[in-house]
């Protein structure tokens, strides 16, 4: 698909731009940065309400455009590197042969554990393993390439929330209520830095997870070659960043020629089918063995 550049151009000038007395390139840079800051606002809340800090992981970018806003949402996480997948616009479909075939179902049985009947969730799981099969051997799974994870959803009784515990292999007839509420109450703690103990634990959903094989094998790691080449530019073109303020003529390299173990030096933009990958000043990029492009950041920089 094409895209039309002076159509572009002229819906920025007429709608942003001119009521905003701005030029097409510094309203399309502000058009840019405020999809930059809602991405990294929705990234901090859903952080947050894990209790985790942003600022402590890797960004990985997927999508078609993702690798073209991930450099600005990096910025304003304050995080030191990104992660480029290959074809990282193909993601859902290259997820899709690459993802384990996998079947997930649940069945809903409440009890406290101290009074569950414990012969009923062994029905239970091996009905629910017997339809389990029966889904991935039609999806071409063989049943002894069939991988069994068995879990349930618990809360102590009365509260509203609960916690999805590994169930231990094995049966549970007269070890589940004593096994169950060990490992309930270490998840438990781990969540909520404390258990209740003698309180009474509520069972709720029963689930099962039966894991194949993945459709496609993922690609081996490339080998580097014995010497590791300087990438090739291929054009240059003016790019604007808003940590410069000012237009800057930047490299444009292909994804297709770069090898294991080359570099790319910031302001630059690597190009291939599916997306665009910017790297903005201070920044440089290394194509990992695997195809990955990792972009390293400057730290603690406030966008």
């Amino acid at each position: 698909m094409h895209l039309d550049l002076a159509a572009a151009r002229q819906a920025i000038d007429e709608h942003v731009a001119r009521p905003l007395n701005l030029t097409v390139e510094e309203a399309a840079l502000r058009i840019h940065a405020i999809v930059n800051e809602n991405m990294a606002n929705a990234s901090r809340l859903q952080a947050v309400e894990r209790g985790h800090d942003p600022t402590g992981y890797t960004l990985v970018a997927f999508g078609g455009a993702g690798p073209v806003h991930a450099w600005g949402v990096a910025r304003r996480l304050r995080l030191g590197q990104l992660i480029v997948p290959p074809s990282a616009g193909l993601g859902s479909a290259v997820g899709l042969l690459l993802a384990p075939r996998t079947y997930r179902i649940s069945r809903t049985h409440i009890g406290t554990l101290d009074a569950i009947d414990w012969n009923r969730i062994e029905e239970l799981f091996a009905e629910i393993e017997a339809e389990a099969e029966n889904v991935l051997r039609s999806a071409g799974v063989a049943p002894r390439d069939i991988q069994y994870a068995r879990s349930v959803d618990m809360r102590y009784r009365g509260q509203r929330k609960e916690l999805t515990i590994g169930v231990p292999p094995g049966r549970l007839v007269g070890n589940g209520a004593k096994a169950l509420r060990k490992a309930f109450e270490e998840g438990y703690e781990r969540v909520y830095h404390r258990t209740h103990l003698g309180h009474a634990v509520e069972a709720l959903a029963w689930r099962l997870a039966a894991i194949g094989p993945a459709i496609q094998d993922p690609g081996k790691a490339m080998r580097p070659g014995s010497k590791v080449t300087p990438p090739k530019c291929e054009r240059k073109r003016p790019m604007l960043f808003a940590e410069i303020g000012a237009s800057r003529v930047c490299s444009v390299f292909s994804r297709y020629d770069l090898t294991p173990g080359m570099t790319v030096r910031g302001p630059a933009v690597i190009e291939e089918a599916e997306s665009t990958t910017v790297i903005g000043p201070g920044g440089s990029a290394t194509l990992d063995r695997y195809g990955n492009v990792v972009i390293e950041l400057p730290r603690a920089v406030k966008p």
